[in-house]
């Protein structure tokens, strides 16, 4: 079954992630599951001192609200929801990563702190356990109106089966892709052999309507921010795989730097199994590789 899950508190933020994903899930298809995670406070779980009217009435409220969210999008043909409680990171990433999605949405603060997302300081672990792509959404996004995505490109620490994630993308949102390049100033590359090596894997999945830039810059997150302001972009893409290249800067600041600066959508490609693509697999599309 084709799964678009969207973590929530049920705030502002959240809700802006909730209506982006039920956009996707109405143009592919998919199941939309919502999950609220209680976070029980220090105390209220004690083995020695078990609150359990506070924990009662927690769990009430976020079940009214999560109804809500049901009748809310009652006009797509699959909703779920769940309710968990953990005091504990291990308990959110186990409630997350028990829901076999293919997209994870989740709502942002944006510029004004990516620890305060939808599990306060343990969100910004999701986009690092999640087995899935990850979509941050700082403000109200029209599905209808992202035309245009900024890939981060490193054609040394590059797999191919991100080509496939970036082809499920272009289906599921029918938006142009524009690679950049942050290279490093001096560092010698010949631009022919990098458009041939892009255009070869593009062809192979099918990709149209791409270009490739290449900016000089010391520092990565200040390129891409850069690069995103510069093209109008209304999403930023990242990649990584293996412990290389891009991840070595991604699974650490740079991402997050990314995120809780940003005004814009993120999609954090995690392409830790290779032969899953969750992307493709919200469109239906077949392919071999």
């Amino acid at each position: 079954m084709k799964t678009i899950l969207v973590p929530t508190d049920f705030t502002t933020c959240a809700e802006y992630a909730s209506d982006f994903a039920a956009q996707l899930a109405e143009r592919c298809g998919a199941e939309l599951s919502f999950i609220h995670v209680l976070e029980i406070p220090n105390g209220l779980d004690n083995e020695y001192y078990i609150n359990h009217a506070a924990i009662e009435q927690m769990s009430n409220e976020a079940e009214s609200k999560l109804k809500s969210l049901s009748k809310k999008y009652a006009s797509l043909k699959n909703i779920k929801t769940y309710l968990s409680a953990s005091s504990s990171t291990d308990g959110i990433k186990n409630s997350i990563t028990s829901i076999e999605a293919d997209l994870i949405v989740m709502g942002t603060h944006g510029a004004h702190g990516f620890k305060d997302l939808v599990f306060g300081s343990n969100t910004e672990k999701i986009v690092r356990f999640a087995q899935c792509p990850v979509i941050s959404i700082p403000i109200q996004t029209d599905l209808t109106l992202t035309k245009k995505a900024l890939i981060a490109f490193d054609p040394e620490a590059f797999h191919e089966n991100i080509i496939w994630e970036l082809r499920g993308l272009q289906l599921l949102m029918d938006i142009d892709l524009h690679f950049v390049w942050i290279k490093p100033p001096g560092k010698k590359y010949k631009k022919e052999e990098i458009d041939y090596f892009l255009e070869s894997h593009c062809q192979k999945a099918d990709i149209g309507n791409y270009k490739l830039s290449v900016i000089d810059h010391t520092n990565i997150e200040a390129g891409i921010n850069y690069a995103a302001d510069n093209e109008k972009a209304d999403l930023m893409v990242l990649s990584t795989h293996a412990r290389k290249g891009l991840s070595r800067w991604l699974i650490g600041s740079v991402a997050e730097g990314l995120i809780n600066n940003s005004n814009r959508p993120c999609l954090v490609l995690q392409l830790q199994d290779f032969q899953t693509h969750h992307l493709l697999n919200l469109v239906n599309e077949q392919n071999s590789i």
